[in-house]
């Protein structure tokens, strides 16, 4: 999903930063917004699967964050997509080595 801001930054602008998608964000259950919902889905499945220290919601608010982050940054070609550095971070928001 990361790399993508690099392959279809518009779409991806559009996705993530669109004013419509405000109220999705507010939501508790499914939303119209399936990007969103996987997120929260995959999340949920790292929280069940590691000891992890923080709140499934604390979690899923680093890992959106990183990826709207690091896609911008991508998106305005201030760094290169790195699979590495993506991967080493990921382990560390997760909190697994």
């Amino acid at each position: 999903m990361v790399q993508q801001f690099e392959f279809q930054p518009n779409l991806m602008d559009f996705l993530f930063f669109n004013e419509g998608i405000g109220d999705a964000y507010h939501s508790t259950g499914p939303t119209n917004f399936p990007l969103l919902d996987y997120t929260h889905q995959l999340v949920g499945e790292v929280a069940s699967c590691y000891p992890i220290s923080d709140s499934e919601n604390d979690l899923f608010i680093k890992i959106w964050s990183f990826i709207q982050g690091y896609g911008i940054l991508i998106r305005h070609k201030a760094v290169p997509y790195d699979e590495k550095l993506l991967r080493k971070a990921a382990t560390e928001l997760i909190g697994v080595n």
